[in-house]
């Protein structure tokens, strides 16, 4: 661990706490100071309980799963920010600011703006619908793709330079009528569906997550519906290629299927794809009464027993031992020569350093 905003804490094993004392010079980005109240309510807006012990000392409860201390506090959903009347953006405790920029049409719809009229601003582009390749002949200095198209593009031009992202994605199929997964013959199909998909893919590879959730007493009731008494749709997010390439793929091979031969077999030879809208797709998903879901879940998480209970709340029939691990997806970083340096996450999150970014604004 290394200080943000608190400048020293303690990991009270007797007591089951951690202590955190801010810093005397924590601040939120227009300059007011920033408290221990402040602190715990951001926390509870993430469902974290905590309590101040003064205006610089928060105490926060130790988990029951020790494994997750102190990796926890570095999710970003955790951030400590204030919710101010008006305004569409929280006030943060980072150097940066959100600005919009009212040019949304154009694909240019925010940017991270730092304290003073001098000081340079990062513009973030929206790059859906448009060919990213154009973006970096219009001039971006840094591109996360996934397109192979893209990455090839960007290396035969000398002014740009690529990073393989850690793998972030995993695809996964779901059913209501899943059976426990055998990680046997999922692995012989993963290798069998790479090449269904445009994006950076491999066979997903374990240990996954939400297998490993022995420490947090959630309790899934046994599968028991009947694969053939489910309407025979294979759904999709519509505009995720990724989700409706594997989708084909998995019905070419469901009907090329013996029975028994394995997961993909109980999907029948009379299964059709169907890709929806997002709004249609969240609520199919959630209700569970269709053959077979295909959609994306995060390859690393910071707690799994929370991730595992915000995967309950968006598909509450879902038992994780019957998730069956397609293939796994990342990303490509691309930067262009003499922009300042930055540094890649553990799950794939870019981080910019803003004192880099000040001393480039000077040169």
């Amino acid at each position: 661990m290394y200080r943000g905003l608190a400048e020293s804490w303690t990991r009270d094993t007797v007591e089951q706490k951690w202590v955190f004392v801010l810093r005397s010079d924590a601040r939120f980005w227009n300059g007011t100071r920033l408290t221990a109240e402040d602190v715990v309510a951001s926390l509870a807006r993430e469902g974290v309980w905590s309590a101040s012990l003064g205006p610089t000392q928060v105490l926060v409860p130790l988990e029951d799963a020790p494994a997750l201390e102190p990796v926890r506090f570095a999710d970003p959903r955790l951030a400590v920010s204030r919710q101010v009347a008006g305004h569409t953006w929280p006030l943060g405790t980072g150097a940066f600011r959100p600005e919009s920029t009212g040019a949304a049409d154009h694909g240019r719809g925010l940017a991270l703006v730092r304290d003073g009229p001098a000081e340079p601003a990062v513009e973030i582009i929206q790059g859906q619908g448009r060919d990213a390749r154009d973006l970096l002949d219009s001039g971006v200095d840094i591109l996360i793709t996934s397109e192979p198209a893209v990455t090839e593009y960007a290396t035969s031009l000398p002014e740009f330079s690529t990073v393989a992202l850690p793998w972030t994605s995993t695809y996964v199929w779901a059913s209501p009528a899943a059976a426990p997964v055998d990680s046997a013959s999922t692995g012989v199909l993963g290798g069998q569906l790479r090449d269904a998909v445009l994006a950076e893919s491999r066979a997903a590879a374990a240990p996954f997550w939400w297998q490993e959730l022995g420490e947090c007493g959630m309790e899934y009731p046994p599968t028991s519906v009947d694969p053939r008494t489910l309407p025979s749709r294979l759904v999709t997010l519509g505009r995720d290629l990724t989700a409706t390439g594997l989708a084909a793929r998995l019905i070419v091979l469901a009907r090329s299927s013996r029975p028994g031969t394995g997961p993909v077999a109980s999907l029948g030879p009379d299964v059709v794809a169907a890709p929806l809208g997002p709004t249609e797709f969240d609520g199919v998903l959630s209700a569970g009464r269709d053959r077979g879901y295909v959609f994306p879940v995060p390859r690393a998480v910071y707690q799994p027993c929370r991730a595992a209970a915000a995967l309950h709340d968006k598909v509450p029939w879902l038992d994780p031992g019957t998730i069956v691990p397609l293939v796994d997806t990342r990303g490509r970083l691309v930067v262009r020569s003499g922009v300042p340096l930055m540094a890649v996450d553990w799950d794939g999150t870019v981080r910019l350093d803003h004192r880099m970014f000040s001393e480039a604004g000077r040169e």
